[in-house]
């Protein structure tokens, strides 16, 4: 007979878990740990700059290998290497084939930070994946570590990362700014950059902040809806611009990507016209391959209604047509 009462019962979570303040420090404490003392790490040619920086602060040993044009990996030039760890990116949301590297001793690092969870891999020798909620959501700060193996969580420091505060002052006086007409653009983009540049400048791991737990519970209030929205705006865009579409299936998009010639000059182009993309991403010094000339990434959150969807579709076109 099942007994009814008392305190909810919880299932115990498989492997490990940690909480950061963001995607970098999650890696810090990745590559921080034993598994990865010594161990040499293959990392794509095509990655935000910030990610190679905490490999190069830490000492870390690593070579790069290529990802192609529609974002998979190059086998050949990961195989044809000698490695002991490889960072895979589930880019813009899409999850790759894992396949190949199962039961070959591979230590796998999984870069899932435009994603909302991680779901522990035990189907390797070791594994970690890590996400941040301020890619994809009104959180500054904020990310979930899932790992087959121990980390150092001794080096989690049980505060608020400085530039959460930055960061979190900054998205309210733009909020401020488009609601109510009380703060400037130079206001919210000033504190905004500050902000990043604090993240920059960061070597210390951190936990969330407090404002952080708050916008997350408010984002997970209304996620069902969220994720429904993001992919209807993302299907409009698929069928605007499936020329110009790089075929990705993320679960929970956050941009629809594309890859075109012109990039920096539509850019400006949509500069013009109060369309303000992000580009995913800069090129890191010494560091070579043609997606970072081509990519060019279109915002699929709830803030956007069709029209929104429609209008930045037929800037594009009219544009790359001209």
């Amino acid at each position: 007979m099942k007994n009814i009462g008392g305190e909810i019962e919880l299932k115990r979570e498989d492997g490990f878990h940690y909480v950061t303040d963001s995607g970098r420090s999650s890696l810090r404490l990745i590559l921080s740990s034993a598994m990865m003392r010594g161990k040499k790490c293959l990392v794509p040619d095509f990655v935000c700059a910030s990610v190679i920086s905490v490999f190069q602060e830490l000492g870390a040993s690593f070579a790069f290998y290529h990802v192609n044009e529609n974002l998979a990996p190059d086998l050949d030039s990961i195989f044809s290497q000698q490695f002991d760890a490889v960072y895979l990116i589930d880019y813009f949301g899409h999850k790759p084939d894992l396949s190949s590297f199962t039961g070959k001793g591979i230590i796998v690092i999984e870069d899932g930070v435009f994603l909302p969870e991680i779901e522990l891999n035990d189907s390797f020798s070791a594994w970690a994946g890590f996400n941040s909620f301020r890619k994809i959501s009104p959180a500054s700060d904020g990310s979930v570590i899932r790992s087959s193996f121990e980390l150092p969580a001794e080096m989690i420091k049980m505060t608020a990362a400085p530039f959460a505060a930055v960061k979190y002052e900054g998205r309210h006086l733009k909020y401020d700014y488009i609601y109510n007409g009380t703060e400037t653009e130079e206001a919210f983009l000033g504190k905004i950059r500050c902000g990043e540049k604090l993240i920059d400048e960061q070597h210390d791991i951190f936990r969330i902040s407090d404002s952080g737990i708050m916008a997350l519970n408010n984002f997970f209030k209304s996620f069902d809806h969220e994720r429904r929205m993001r992919i209807r705006n993302f299907r409009i865009l698929a069928e605007e611009l499936s020329q110009y579409a790089i075929r990705i299936k993320p679960d929970f998009p956050s941009v629809f990507v594309i890859n075109v010639d012109r990039r920096d000059e539509l850019r400006e182009h949509l500069f013009n016209h109060n369309i303000f993309l992000p580009v995913h991403w800069p090129a890191p010094d010494n560091v070579s391959n043609t997606l970072y000339s081509w990519i060019i990434s279109i915002p699929v959150d709830s803030r956007y209604e069709f029209a929104d969807m429609l209008r930045v579709a037929t800037e594009i076109r009219d544009f790359l047509n001209s």
